[in-house]
């Protein structure tokens, strides 16, 4: 996979898009925020031929739900976070967002998946990503088969191109992977500047390769999953 290019920093906080992200109201206590913060990967963990840097940041999730559109506008109002974490890996032309909340219940959890990974997602998804960085068009958005890693597994990816001003333009993919099990929803926004739309082409299928093997680890040691027929 051939990446180079500029990185799109703060991607994940400008969506606003981890499911658990959307409670409405927040109790943190010091177990659950330590279970959350165990729950992101290490800098070890990323993959070859990229030389990474980066690790946890101070947790940005919001405490209101505030990703929403016309017509998504997913129930929050009975969702309690009591953990939460975020970490950002960087390496040239990627950037790899990792975010774990935990909710008060595993009810929660499972109502928070059923209403957020809906199809009205998808454009909405998309509006909100071409608002976040001048000059960027998507220019295709949908959800993408995922192998059920976890007891809830979704996935999505957005093709877009980015003309920066004075600068030839450039295509490049963001995928966002969200995964729960229990009391804990994981997710990861993978971005990547690719260059031409051969290139897209070209590095889709290795960004998916490495979009399952983290999500399969994670799955394991974050979540304690056996993969679900």
């Amino acid at each position: 996979m051939r990446i180079r290019g500029a990185i799109l920093l703060g991607t994940l906080l400008a969506l606003e898009l981890a499911a658990g992200a959307q409670a409405n109201k927040t109790k943190l206590n010091k177990a659950d925020q330590a279970a959350a913060a165990r729950s992101l990967l290490k800098l070890s963990e990323l993959p070859a031929p990229f030389t990474w840097k980066g690790g946890q940041t101070t947790s940005a999730g919001s405490s209101g739900s505030s990703f929403s559109c016309k017509d998504f506008t997913p129930k929050s109002s009975d969702l309690v976070t009591t953990g939460k974490a975020d970490a950002t890996f960087i390496a040239q032309g990627v950037q790899l967002q990792d975010h774990a909340v935990v909710l008060q219940t595993a009810k929660m959890v499972s109502d928070d998946f059923g209403r957020t990974f809906v199809p009205a997602l998808v454009p909405c998804l998309a509006t909100s990503f071409a608002h976040t960085i001048t000059g960027l068009v998507v220019l295709k958005a949908g959800r993408v088969t995922f192998p059920q890693v976890a007891k809830y597994a979704a996935a999505y990816r957005i093709i877009f191109k980015i003309t920066p001003k004075g600068k030839a333009s450039e295509e490049g993919i963001v995928d966002y992977i969200a995964l729960g099990a229990g009391r804990k929803e994981l997710s990861l926004l993978f971005t990547a500047i690719l260059g031409s739309a051969t290139q897209v082409k070209n590095g889709a299928n290795g960004m998916a390769v490495i979009d399952v093997n983290l999500a399969t680890l994670l799955a394991r040691d974050a979540l304690g999953a056996k993969p679900v027929a």
